[in-house]
């Protein structure tokens, strides 16, 4: 005998409806917490959104009670990849009607990639869907393309079948962050270009870009375009905006009057600030720079040569494993630096394939001493963050009792993002503080 789910549960709809709510709750919702990246934590409130949605289809699939009360939530943040078809029938079927459209609801898009599965298995093909789909949703606030990981398949893949439309005609008027990769696979050469509507989309804050269309064709012209109101650029490829010309400035010149934040995720994208007009202008403009998990940041000294080029740069976040110490002054030298960084974000989290290295300790010890020891260049430093649990086993750890006395000794404020390392930090900060006031009072008695 089944028992119909509005008589099973004996409460109103109306407090279903708030615990659903509850119960799926992601940063998709209140979108405005999605308007930029976090500093070194990139992909947080995506595992969130990623998360919730689980729970949504979970309700939707239970029955048709839940999902008429939580039908609101379902299409906040959607994905188009397998299975998109019937993604198309429920948001073209709703438009026919003037009310409750299903389109309207939608503020967050991920468009994924096409091509294999992590079986490393052929799914069907979206890119028919994607135009379409988008042409539903005329209220999204966040349009996302992540890039695919590498798949190891025996089968060869067709890159004009894996993907190949082009989405240019598109208008969206509240669309503020998009994080867009062209290559299936983040690789050069890319298949196709950025859709030109992103350029056209003056609402845009925040921007990612992968490699960009990278053929070029002698005595082409530059493609000159405006985002007035972009704060922050986040870029992987010395080609995100297309391939150099001739006179060594990439095809696309965008104008950036607003740009404040640039994060570098990938080492060569560097050479955009010299090789690039868009980022070349903006540059003194920069305030906050960070790097990305990009091995070829330990290759050289990055961060001096960034905020050389940089110079009202206030704000600089790196991982410390993956980034080279800045070197400092030489006291010899008649020429002293002084950078006007007052704020410094440190991850420590490494890759995957990243082994325990001997020398980590010495490693943490040289960015400390770098940013607070003899002869540095950041005098200016009011503060530093550590993001990321990795620091608690840190800090426990005896080995930075010389790097935390050292910024003690400079007075700068430490702030911990994770608990564990907060509690960590504290703990190991009250007993320096009783250490030192135990050798106070001997000295005294001395």
């Amino acid at each position: 005998m089944t028992i119909s789910t509005s008589h099973a549960i004996r409460l109103p709809p109306e407090l279903l409806t708030h615990i659903f709510g509850l119960a799926t709750y992601s940063p998709a919702r209140f979108i405005e917490s999605l308007e930029e990246p976090e500093p070194l934590q990139e992909d947080s409130a995506i595992a969130q959104c990623d998360a919730a949605l689980e729970t949504k289809y979970s309700l939707a699939l239970s029955c048709s009670f839940f999902r008429s009360l939580s039908e609101c939530f379902l299409y906040e943040d959607i994905r188009i990849r397998h299975g998109s078809g019937d993604l198309l029938k429920a948001l073209e079927k709703s438009t026919k009607g003037t009310v409750n459209r299903n389109g309207d609801l939608v503020r967050r898009i991920s468009v994924f990639p096409i091509g294999y599965d992590e079986g490393g298995h052929w799914y069907e093909n979206i890119s028919e869907h994607t135009i379409r789909i988008l042409r539903c949703c005329p209220n999204i606030q966040v349009l996302t393309r992540p890039p695919m990981p590498v798949i190891r398949t025996s089968e060869p893949v067709n890159g004009q079948e894996a993907d190949s439309f082009v989405i240019n005609d598109l208008k969206f008027s509240s669309l503020y962050r998009v994080d867009w990769y062209n290559s299936p696979f983040d690789r050069l050469p890319s298949p196709m270009p950025t859709p030109r509507f992103i350029w056209q989309t003056p609402s845009i804050r925040t921007l990612t870009l992968g490699p960009d269309y990278s053929d070029f064709h002698p005595g082409e012209q530059e493609i000159i375009m405006n985002l007035p109101d972009l704060h922050t650029l986040r870029v992987r490829s010395m080609n995100s905006f297309g391939q150099l010309l001739g006179d060594g400035n990439p095809r696309i010149d965008v104008k950036l009057p607003s740009l404040r934040r640039l994060i570098i995720q990938k080492a060569d994208a560097v050479y955009l600030l010299y090789f690039g007009r868009p980022l070349s202008r903006a540059a003194s403009k920069l305030r906050a720079i960070e790097l990305g998990m990009d091995k070829r940041f330990l290759y050289h000294d990055f961060m001096s040569v960034l905020l050389m080029h940089c110079p009202n740069t206030t704000e600089l976040s790196f991982h410390v494993f993956f980034t080279c110490p800045t070197r400092r002054n030489l006291p010899t030298s008649a020429v002293q630096f002084v950078y006007d960084v007052e704020h410094v974000g440190l991850s420590a989290a490494k890759s995957d394939d990243m082994p325990w290295e001997e020398d980590t300790w010495q490693r943490l010890t040289e960015h400390f001493e770098s940013l607070c020891g003899q002869q540095t260049r950041f005098s200016k430093l009011k503060r530093i963050t550590l993001y990321g649990a990795q620091w608690a086993e840190y800090i426990l750890d005896g080995a930075l009792s010389g790097s935390l006395q050292l910024i003690r000794s400079r007075r700068v404020k430490v702030v911990c993002k994770e608990s564990a390392a907060r509690v960590a930090f504290e703990a190991v900060w009250r007993r320096s503080e009783r250490s030192g006031s135990h050798r106070r009072a001997l000295s005294l008695l001395i």
